[in-house]
């Protein structure tokens, strides 16, 4: 992501084009960084590396699985996804106050992305007639949560949320490729009691 460049005794340092801005961000929030708006393209390599280093220290690059509900775009870390599927809706039964399906040989609870979100109801559709399912796994537990649509997969550096911005359920941030902002899920806190294995 760092590029030199330029005739001998110059030195020409230029930032991934995603990563410059959110530096630049970082340093105008980070005193530990001033000065780097400034100076940032003026810096020895080192200096620029360690720059680089300070300001994603707290993030952690994560392979995630998109998904959709409505317009919107969530991240499912995949080590926590034991398997994609699309079910027939037939095979989702009632159980209790929830439903259940079962999926190689195991009754695994099925519960709606949108509804662990608290999101608002969606225009009124007719149901597909298979329900994508996530199937993620936590410690002992599985569950598989429906949505709307499977949406790739994408390598990113996850950005934890401020503090008082966390919610039960969400881990952090990530950035697509066209810019595009990302919320990343917790699955233990996102499952954690709604279902057993």
């Amino acid at each position: 992501f760092l590029k030199v460049a330029g005739p001998a005794g110059r030195r020409d340092l230029r930032l991934d084009a995603a990563l410059q801005p959110e530096l630049l961000q970082q340093a105008g929030r980070d005193r530990r960084l001033g000065g780097l708006q400034d100076h940032v393209l003026q810096r020895p390599v080192l200096d620029v590396l360690l720059l680089v280093v300070l300001a994603v220290g707290r993030r952690r690059l994560v392979r995630l699985l998109l998904v959709g509900i409505g317009p919107e775009l969530y991240g499912l870390p995949m080590d926590a996804v034991a398997e994609v599927a699309r079910v027939p809706r037939a095979r989702i039964r009632g159980v209790g106050a929830g439903a259940a399906t079962v999926l190689r040989d195991r009754t695994v609870p099925v519960l709606r992305l949108a509804d662990l979100l608290d999101l608002p109801p969606a225009e009124e559709a007719r149901p597909a007639e298979e329900a994508r399912l996530a199937v993620l796994r936590t410690g002992d537990e599985w569950a598989a949560v429906e949505v709307d649509r499977f949406a790739g997969r994408l390598d990113g550096l996850v950005r934890p949320l401020p503090g008082l911005a966390a919610l039960p359920g969400l881990a952090g941030t990530v950035l697509t490729g066209d810019g595009r902002v990302v919320l990343v899920l917790d699955p233990d806190t996102l499952i954690g009691g709604e279902g057993a294995a």
